[in-house]
C-alpha cells in the first residue's frame, strides 16, 4: 500500500511496477474503446448502405442515411467506406430528387474537416462539394484552414497540406471567374471585388507552385508516401487555374487601371449599368448608360460593342414584327457601322472588361456583325448585286467568330441556320 505518497516495503509493488499495470490497463481500456468505436461505424454505416444500395428510398430515409454516416464519421474519421459511401448517397440523393442533399454532405464533410483537416480525402471531398455548388465564401474558408495546417508539421504533412491548398485556391479561382463574368450584367462592385480577389488568388496559386516544384526538386523522396491521387488532382486543378494566364494579367493590368484612373472605373461601372437595362430591353436607357461610359474613357471598346447589341437587338426586333421600317434599317446600318469600327479597335488593342477574354469578346462581336447583316438581309431583301457580298462579308464574319471560339452560341445558331436554308 502507499502511506504519504510513499510505496510501503510491505506491499510488495514498486512505483515502476505500478506505473507498469496502470499503462498496460489503460492500453487496454483505449483499445477496448477504440474497438467499439469501430464496431459503432461499422454499423451506422450498415444502415446507411442498405438505402444506398435500395432501388428506391422516401426523403425520410436519405436524410437518415446522411444521419448514419454522420455518427460514422464521428466513430471513425478517417473511414474512407464512409466518405465513398456520402458521395454515393449524395449522387442516389440527386437522382431521387432530394433537395437537401448538397446541404447535409457539405455539412457532413466541414464537420469532419475541422475535426481533422489532416484527413486529406475528406478535404478533397469538401473542395469538390464546394467547387460543384459554386460556395465561394466556404472555399475562402477551407482555404484559411488549410494555410494554418500548411505551416506545422512532418515534412510530409507540410507537403500533403499545401497540395490540398493548392487544390482548394484553384477551386477558388475557378469560381471567382464565373461569379465574375455573371456580375458583367448584374453588379459593377461584385465584378470589380471578384476581380481584385481572382488575381491575388492566381498570385497565390502561382507562388504556392513555385514552392512546391523547388521543395520536389530538393527531396527525391518527398512525394513516396504522398497518395498519387493527392497529387494528381492539384497538379489538374492547379493547370486549369493557370491554363490562361494572359487572360490573368490582363485582369490584374484591368485592377491596376481601376485604382489609378478614376475614369476608367466609372466607364466600367457605367458599362454594366448600361448591360442591366439591355437584359431588360430598355434600349434607350442602356445606349445613354453606354455613351456616359464612353464619355468616361473614350477607348472603352466593350462600351462601344453592347451599343452596336444594343442597336442590333431594337433593330431585329421592329423588323421582325414589320414596325416603324425606317428606324428599324437605321438601327440595323448604324449597327453594321458600328461592329466594323469595334472589330478593328478590338483587333488592335483588345477589350478591357474582366473576365471577358480577348478570344471570346472578339468572337462574340464577330458573331454580332453576321446577325446584324443577316437580319438585314432578312427585313431588305437585297438585290442580285448586293446579295452575294452581303453574303460574303456575313460568312466572313461567322467563319471568324467560330474560329476565335468554337462554342459561341450565337455563331453556332447562325451557322447551322445558314446551312439548312442559305443565305
Amino acid at each position: 500500500m502507499v502511506i504519504n505518497g510513499k510505496c510501503s516495503a510491505h506491499s510488495g509493488i514498486s512505483r515502476s511496477s505500478l506505473k507498469k499495470i496502470f499503462l498496460v490497463s489503460l492500453a487496454g481500456s483505449l483499445a477496448a474503446c477504440g474497438f467499439a468505436r469501430e464496431k459503432a461505424a461499422v454499423y451506422y454505416l450498415s444502415k446507411a448502405e442498405k438505402v444506398v444500395s435500395g432501388k428506391s428510398a422516401a426523403p425520410a430515409d436519405i436524410e437518415k442515411a446522411y444521419g448514419c454516416i454522420d455518427k460514422a464519421l464521428s466513430k471513425a474519421p478517417d473511414s474512407e467506406r464512409a466518405l465513398a459511401l456520402l458521395e454515393e448517397l449524395s449522387e442516389k440523393a440527386y437522382k431521387s430528387g432530394f433537395e437537401r442533399g448538397g446541404e447535409l454532405e457539405t455539412a457532413i464533410l466541414k464537420k469532419t474537416v475541422n475535426a481533422n483537416a489532416a484527413n486529406w480525402q475528406a478535404v478533397m471531398s469538401l473542395i469538390t462539394v464546394l467547387g460543384e455548388r459554386g460556395d465561394v465564401p466556404s472555399i475562402s474558408e477551407l482555404s484559411l484552414l488549410l494555410e494554418t495546417r500548411a505551416s506545422y508539421g512532418t515534412a510530409a504533412a507540410i507537403y500533403s497540406s499545401r497540395l490540398l491548398l493548392l487544390s482548394c485556391y484553384s477551386a477558388l479561382a475557378s469560381w471567382l471567374e464565373t461569379d465574375g463574368f455573371l456580375a458583367l450584367n448584374k453588379d459593377a462592385e461584385r465584378l470589380e471585388s471578384n476581380a481584385s480577389s481572382y488575381v491575388s488568388v492566381i498570385e497565390k496559386i502561382r507562388a504556392l507552385k513555385a514552392r512546391l516544384d523547388k521543395e520536389e526538386a530538393g527531396s527525391s523522396e518527398l512525394k513516396q508516401n504522398i497518395p498519387a491521387s493527392l497529387i494528381s488532382s492539384a497538379e489538374v486543378a492547379s493547370a486549369d487555374a493557370l491554363k490562361n494566364i494572359a487572360e490573368a494579367e490582363k485582369i490584374k493590368n484591368i485592377v491596376d487601371l481601376l485604382a489609378r484612373d478614376v475614369g476608367f472605373k466609372k466607364a466600367l461601372e457605367l458599362t454594366v449599368e448600361g448591360n442591366k437595362a439591355l437584359v431588360n430591353k430598355d434600349y434607350p436607357r442602356a445606349r445613354a448608360y453606354y455613351q456616359g461610359a464612353l464619355g468616361n474613357y473614350p477607348n472603352f471598346v466593350d462600351a462601344q460593342k453592347q451599343q452596336v447589341e444594343a442597336d442590333f437587338q431594337e433593330g431585329a426586333g421592329l423588323a421582325i414584327v414589320n414596325e416603324n421600317r425606317q428606324t428599324a434599317r437605321a438601327l440595323l446600318l448604324k449597327a453594321y457601322q458600328g461592329s466594323g469600327n469595334v472589330i478593328a479597335e478590338g483587333l488592335e488593342k483588345g477589350n478591357r472588361m474582366p473576365f471577358v477574354s480577348g478570344d471570346k469578346f472578339m468572337s462574340e462581336i464577330y458573331a454580332l456583325r453576321a446577325a446584324v447583316i443577316s437580319a438585314f438581309c432578312a427585313a431588305e431583301k437585297p438585290g442580285p448585286r448586293q446579295k452575294p457580298r452581303m453574303e460574303k462579308d456575313f460568312k466572313e464574319a461567322l467563319d471568324s467568330a467560330i474560329k476565335s471560339n468554337p462554342d459561341n452560341r450565337l455563331a453556332r445558331e447562325l451557322l447551322e441556320r445558314y446551312a439548312k436554308e442559305g443565305f
